[in-house]
Formats: structure tokens, C-alpha cells, sequence
């Protein structure tokens, strides 16, 4: 039986244990297949080269993983050695747009548009409405709030 290794931080897990369990459970989901994850934290985004995610990855590659969800934040590192690996990765905030190229990232994918693809929206909205002046509202830990700002004033 085939095992199916999840890539994620600890502090995003939310239902994904619950997920996998029931997933698991139900053996016409994937017949012949069972999957498991393992949770790591990377820890805070210190810099473009990481080396903490690296490490992980590399293990788990050695341990035959299928694919690799995560990582937040920055991930160009990442989506590159998935690549060069042929593993699939899935990311669920980076906003990269460098990871948007298919010929080099062709085994990344994410959900969360890029930057470049979200400031277009913006621009299109301010423009429909007329707006002249406007604000971007943004927590403490913004996923792509200074992206988007400044691709807006590169517009």
C-alpha cells in the first residue's frame, strides 16, 4: 500500500487531521492507497535561503513521499527543488509570482493567486467604480497585503 506523505507547518493543520482520517476510512476515496502526513515548522522566514525546509524535504523525499503541501510564505526554494525532484508541491499562501513559470515550476501549484494577478483585480475594481483614492486594509501578518501595494504603484 502506497503512503502519502503531506508537507505542512503545525500551525495551518486545522482539519487536515480530520481530513486524512476520514479519507482513510473510506476505502472507496482511494482504493489501495492510505495517506499520512507529517507536520513540521520550518520556523519564521529568515531570509531567501532557507535552509530548515530544505532539510526537511530532503528527508521526506528519501522516505518516498507523492507530493509536498506547503510551504507558506516564501517558497521559491522550495518549488524549485520540487521541481528538479518531479514532485508536485501545493502551496496554500505563496505568492510568488517567480513560481508562476511552468517551465521551470512545472510541478507547483498553489492556491492563492500571485501579487502581479491580484493588483489587476484591484486596479479593474478602482477602475469600474471611479475610485481615485482607496486604503488596503491588512493584519500583522499580511499574506500578500505588501505585494499587492506595490505592484498597484508599479501599475
Amino acid at each position: 500500500m502506497e503512503k502519502i506523505f503531506i508537507n505542512t507547518i503545525h500551525v495551518t493543520l486545522g482539519g487536515l487531521p480530520l481530513a486524512v482520517e476520514a479519507i482513510n476510512k473510506d476505502p472507496t476515496l482511494l482504493p489501495g492507497k492510505r495517506l499520512a502526513f507529517k507536520a513540521f515548522d520550518v520556523g519564521p522566514k529568515t531570509g531567501v535561503y532557507r535552509v530548515q525546509p530544505i532539510r526537511f524535504m530532503t528527508q521526506m523525499r528519501d522516505e518516498n513521499i507523492a507530493a509536498f503541501i506547503g510551504p507558506d510564505e516564501g517558497c521559491i526554494s522550495e518549488a524549485l527543488l520540487s521541481s528538479a525532484w518531479n514532485i508536485p508541491m501545493i502551496s496554500f499562501k505563496c505568492s510568488d509570482s517567480m513560481v508562476s513559470n511552468k517551465e521551470i515550476f512545472h510541478t507547483f501549484a498553489r492556491t492563492l493567486a500571485p501579487a502581479s494577478k491580484v493588483s489587476k483585480s484591484v486596479i479593474s475594481l478602482l477602475s469600474a467604480f471611479h475610485w481615485q483614492k482607496f486604503a488596503i486594509v491588512v493584519s500583522s501578518k499580511p499574506i500578500w497585503g505588501a505585494e499587492v501595494a506595490r505592484a498597484i504603484q508599479v501599475f
